[in-house]
């Protein structure tokens, strides 16, 4: 019995190890596409969505691939809500699946009851509530 439970420890550490290998890339990517969004260049927002773009499809992840629609859709052509909006649809979708592969201790969700958005926040990099989608009010939201 005791060997039976190390086994399947063992077996469930490599697979938190093997996802996190998997989704810090595509995290990284987000950080990137999340600081661009809070500035006003959208040419930086079209960079920053093509590259987590190129992350998700290195990964081959067929749930990964459907979700990203919304980011190939994000041009330096858009204005700048426009862009947020489909940001908001890409992260509908990723959240779910960056929760599934692990989000460790750096990053958390956020939610802001005002625009009714949830996003994803690196807790290292930005120490206060970074509201992506209402600037005008950044620190409305929270935790969730």
């Amino acid at each position: 019995m005791k060997t039976l439970f190390s086994c399947l420890f063992f077996l469930s550490s490599q697979r938190a190890v093997a996802d996190a290998k998997f989704i810090k890339p595509i995290l990284e990517s987000n950080d990137a596409l999340f600081a661009s969004l809070l500035g006003d260049d959208q040419k930086l927002v079209a960079t920053s969505a093509s590259q987590l773009l190129v992350k998700i499809n290195a990964t081959k992840d067929k749930k990964l691939n459907s979700i990203s629609t919304s980011l190939k859709k994000i041009t330096d052509k858009n204005s700048k809500k426009d862009n947020l909006d489909l940001y908001s649809k890409f992260m509908e979708g990723f959240l779910p699946l960056a929760k599934e592969h692990g989000l460790g201790n750096e990053y958390l969700v956020y939610y802001c009851p005002m625009v009714k958005k949830y996003w994803l926040q690196n807790n290292k990099l930005f120490k206060k509530t970074q509201n992506v989608f209402a600037q005008e009010m950044l620190e409305c939201g929270g935790k969730v």
